[in-house]
């Protein structure tokens, strides 16, 4: 019988971005894949409760987790090349923006649309990461993962990763199955921008990668609240995809929606965001859990002094059973403010918003919300 992991409590607002203060059983810490199927051919690891974790900026926990935290942090990388493209061979501990912003500076450039995503590179190819009409899909060559019941490192190719709008193979057969280890990328060396999207039009087709890079660091930084001033996990709700007759029938009756064609495909993408602003909804809250009063699809935990003095010791054993009941608080307000604005934009446009962000409860990920 394999031994269970003694508990080791593990504060939990350091590691996620909604920074809500609950704690873990135990984190595990491993510098490199190998060090990771070590410890699971030898402690078991997989056989026990357990949550693999990067950045913590696409997951929120929403009560104590009755588990224990493994993180990867290798962010070795290396580089080839031919006649047209570069490859980057790079681990999943990376840090994504990091490794645009590396690219760039070594004058390999595509990714810059990709820019300011915050999270690892091993999260990428999970969510198939996107922004101003780019994803991560389109340099992929593939991925490596550690195989949780083989305990193999098994290999992927892009054709295998059943890649879609926010979605791979990740979030279905092989969810919470294995670990990204490493991930392959192809970037043609012929750059050519990508300026469909939001402000990057006015840039002109003359631009350089650079002026790229800064545009769509400029953008978000205006949009998008700081996590380490105010606690956010970035774009809540995914941008709804639905087929081209209910999308025309929402344009008759709301002329002002915006539509995206979904390229190869009879359907048409909605601004998860407008749904929500059309509500009335912006700068709604419920108690300390709120939607950003500057963009309709970022909610926020806006008691920024809950998560003081999470790493100090504390003897004041008055205080635990105040804690505790404001911690479930927190999480339950969560959980009321998400159906909330899915039940209010459902009654007005009939259309169902799906998080994007992964909750966790006590001992597993919540999905009421799947279709």
């Amino acid at each position: 019988m394999t031994p269970r992991l003694p508990p080791k409590l593990t504060a939990l607002a350091p590691l996620h971005s909604f920074a809500l203060p609950y704690k873990a059983q135990n984190q595990l810490i491993f510098s490199s894949s190998a060090q990771l199927q070590q410890a699971a051919v030898q402690q078991g690891l997989f056989e026990q409760t357990h949550l693999v974790l990067g950045s913590g900026t696409n997951t929120i926990f929403s009560c104590d987790y009755d588990g224990t935290i493994i993180r990867l942090t290798n962010e070795q990388l290396s580089v080839s090349e031919d006649n047209d493209h570069y490859y980057l061979d790079v681990d999943a501990g990376y840090e994504w923006h990091k490794l645009v912003g590396w690219a760039l500076d070594n004058n390999i450039n595509g990714l810059e649309n990709l820019a300011f995503i915050p999270g690892t590179v091993g999260a990428a190819p999970i969510q198939n990461i996107g922004a101003y009409g780019v994803q991560f899909e389109d340099f992929c060559e593939f991925v490596e993962y550690l195989d949780k019941t083989s305990l193999k490192i098994n290999r992927l190719n892009k054709s295998e990763l059943a890649f879609a709008y926010r979605h791979s193979i990740f979030k279905e057969t092989l969810k919470d199955k294995c670990v990204i280890t490493k991930v392959g990328l192809k970037l043609k060396k012929a750059w050519q921008p990508v300026l469909s999207y939001g402000g990057l039009a006015g840039l002109g087709e003359n631009c350089q990668p650079r002026e790229v890079f800064d545009k769509v660091i400029n953008i978000r930084q205006s949009k998008l609240p700081d996590p380490a001033q105010l606690p956010n996990a970035g774009s809540f709700f995914k941008n709804p995809v639905v087929d081209n007759a209910l999308a025309q029938q929402l344009v008759l009756a709301f002329a002002d929606m915006p539509l995206y064609k979904v390229m190869g495909s009879q359907q048409q993408k909605l601004s998860a965001g407008w749904l929500i602003e059309s509500c009335g909804l912006k700068g709604y809250h419920i108690g300390d859990i709120g939607i950003y009063h500057q963009h309709a699809l970022i909610l926020t935990n806006q008691n920024q002094n809950q998560n003081q003095n999470q790493n100090q010791n504390q003897n004041q054993n008055r205080n635990q059973d105040q804690n505790q009941s404001q911690n479930q608080d927190s999480g339950s307000q969560l959980l009321e403010l998400i159906e909330h604005i899915r039940l209010t934009v459902y009654q007005r446009f009939g259309v169902m918003l799906q998080p994007e962000v992964r909750i966790m409860g006590k001992n597993q990920e919540l999905t009421p919300y799947d279709e």
